[in-house]
C-alpha cells in the first residue's frame, strides 16, 4: 500500500511541475507584453523623432517638413511665385538666386528625403492653402525613385501634407513608425526627451530656416571660414549611408512614377512652368555608387524617364548628376551629397539662364558684389595699365636723352684734339707778338 502511495505522489509531481512552468511562461508573457505595451506608449506619445502626426514633447529632429508647413501658414498673404521642391540636397537653392532668374518671390520647400510624392504633396498642400506658384524648380534625385523604399515616415508624420497620399502608399510608413516605436533607440530617446523636458532642453545647432524656407547652419559655415572643416572626413562618414540608400535599388517604382504624373498633371492644369534637374553627389560617392550598386543603368534609367515627360509636358530639363556639368567644384560641398552656395548658384544659372535667358529680378547680393568686384578689379587694371604706359614713357624718354648725350659726345670726340692743339698754339703765338714795355725810372731812383 505504501510502494503504491509513493508511486502515486511520483506520477503526481509532473503534472504539478507542468502546472507551475506554464504559470511561469504566462507571468513572463504577461510581463514582456506589458514592458512591450509600455515602450510602444511611451514612443508612441513622446514622438522624438517625429514619425506620427502630432507633438506632444518637442522632436529630437530636424522636423524641416513641419517647420515648412508652419512657415507657409504664417505667411498666407504672402504671393510666392516661385517654388523649389526636393531633397535636402536643394536646401542650399537661394530663393533670392530663383528670383533673379524668374522673379517674383520664391519658396523653398525641400525636404528631407523627398521623393515624388513629396513633390506633389508639397505642391498640393500650398495650392489647397490658396498659393498660387507661377513656376516650380524641381530638384530630383538619382534614387528618388527607389523601387525598395517606402514612403518616408516623416513625411506620414506630417498630416497636412500626408494626406495628399493614398492610404496604401502611407500603410508602410506607418508600420514603420510603429516598428521604430518597439525600439530601444526609440525608447532612450524618448526619456531624454521626457528628461529635457521636465529640465531644460539643450542649445539647438546653430542654424535655423528663413521665412522663404532657405536653411542656414551657421556653426558649419563658421568652421569652414575658419578652415577647420573637414570635408573628407563628412565623406567617409557618408560611404555606408549611400551605399544602403541604393541597396534595393533595381528600377523605379511605377507607384512613385504615378506621384510624379499627378505633380506634372497639377502644374498642367494650374499653369505652372516646371524646370527640372538631377541633383548631384561629391565625385568619390559617384564613384563608390557607380563601383558596387550599379550607378550608371540607375541614372541612365531615370535621366530616360524625365526625358520622356520632358517631351511629353514642355518642361525644361537638365542633367546636374556630376559637377562637371555645371563646372561645380568639388571642394564646394559639406558632405557627400549635399552642396554649398558656390556650387548650387551656379546649378541653377545652368539651368535657368538659357531656358529664361535674360533675368526677370533684381540681381541678388552676391551678383551685385561680384558686379562691384569685377568693377574694382576693372579699375585697377586701367591704373596698372596707365602707369605701365606712363612708365614706359618716361623710360623711352630717357633713352632718347641718352642716345642725345651719347651723339653729342660722340660729335665732340671726332674734333676735339686739334682744337685743343690750335688754342694752345694761338695762345703762344699771342705771348709771342705782345710787346714788351720797359718803363723808365724818374731821374734819382734807384
Amino acid at each position: 500500500m505504501a510502494a503504491d502511495e509513493q508511486r502515486d505522489a511520483i506520477a503526481e509531481e509532473p503534472g504539478a511541475a507542468d502546472e507551475a512552468a506554464r504559470a511561469g511562461l504566462r507571468l513572463f508573457g504577461w510581463l514582456s507584453g506589458a514592458a512591450l505595451t509600455a515602450v510602444l506608449l511611451t514612443n508612441a506619445l513622446v514622438n522624438p523623432t517625429g514619425v506620427f502626426p502630432y507633438e506632444l514633447l518637442r522632436p529630437l529632429v530636424n522636423p524641416v517638413r513641419a517647420r515648412k508647413v508652419q512657415l507657409l501658414d504664417e505667411q498666407l498673404d504672402t504671393h510666392f511665385d516661385n517654388v523649389v521642391l526636393g531633397s535636402s540636397r536643394t536646401f542650399k537653392v537661394e530663393p533670392g538666386r530663383v528670383s533673379y532668374w524668374l522673379g517674383g518671390e520664391t519658396f523653398n520647400f525641400g525636404v528631407n528625403s523627398g521623393r515624388p510624392e513629396d513633390y506633389y504633396a508639397a505642391l498640393k498642400h500650398m495650392l489647397d492653402r490658396g498659393f498660387r506658384p507661377q513656376r516650380v524648380v524641381l530638384g530630383v534625385d538619382v534614387e528618388a525613385f527607389h523601387n525598395a523604399a517606402p514612403i518616408d515616415s516623416r513625411l506620414a508624420g506630417v498630416l497636412p501634407l500626408a494626406s495628399k497620399l493614398r492610404w496604401v502608399d502611407r500603410a508602410p510608413a506607418l508600420a514603420e513608425g510603429l516598428k521604430e516605436s518597439l525600439s530601444a533607440r526609440n525608447l532612450q530617446l524618448s526619456l531624454r526627451s521626457i528628461g529635457y523636458a521636465l529640465r531644460e532642453y539643450p542649445p539647438a545647432r546653430q542654424g535655423s530656416v528663413t521665412d522663404r524656407g532657405f536653411e542656414i547652419v551657421r556653426s558649419r559655415d563658421a568652421k569652414i571660414r575658419r578652415g577647420k572643416y573637414d570635408l573628407a572626413a563628412k565623406i567617409e562618414e557618408d560611404r555606408d549611408k549611400y551605399l544602403g540608400r541604393f541597396d534595393g535599388y533595381t528600377g523605379v517604382a511605377r507607384w512613385r512614377v504615378r506621384y510624379f504624373e499627378r505633380l506634372l498633371e497639377l502644374c498642367a492644369a494650374h499653369k505652372i512652368e516646371l524646370y527640372v534637374y538631377i541633383t548631384p553627389l561629391h565625385p568619390e560617392i559617384v564613384a563608390l555608387l557607380r563601383a558596387a550598386r550599379g550607378y550608371d543603368a540607375r541614372h541612365e534609367q531615370v535621366l530616360a524617364l524625365l526625358r520622356g515627360y520632358s517631351e511629353r509636358y514642355g518642361f525644361a530639363l537638365e542633367d546636374m548628376s556630376e559637377v562637371h556639368m555645371f563646372d561645380g567644384d568639388p571642394e564646394n560641398f559639406y558632405d557627400g551629397a549635399h552642396a554649398r552656395v558656390e556650387n548650387t548658384r551656379k546649378i541653377i544659372d545652368a539651368l535657368l539662364g538659357p531656358a529664361v535667358g535674360e533675368p526677370r529680378g533684381e540681381k541678388p547680393a552676391d551678383i551685385k558684389a561680384a558686379e562691384r568686384a569685377e568693377r574694382l578689379k576693372e579699375r585697377e587694371r586701367a591704373r596698372r595699365e596707365r602707369l605701365k604706359q606712363a612708365r614706359a614713357k618716361q623710360k623711352k624718354a630717357r633713352e632718347r636723352r641718352a642716345k642725345a648725350k651719347a651723339k653729342a659726345k660722340a660729335n665732340s670726340g671726332d674734333g676735339g684734339g686739334d682744337a685743343k692743339a690750335k688754342a694752345k698754339a694761338k695762345a703762344k703765338a699771342s705771348t709771342r707778338a705782345k710787346p714788351v714795355t720797359v718803363e723808365a725810372k724818374p731821374a734819382g731812383e734807384g
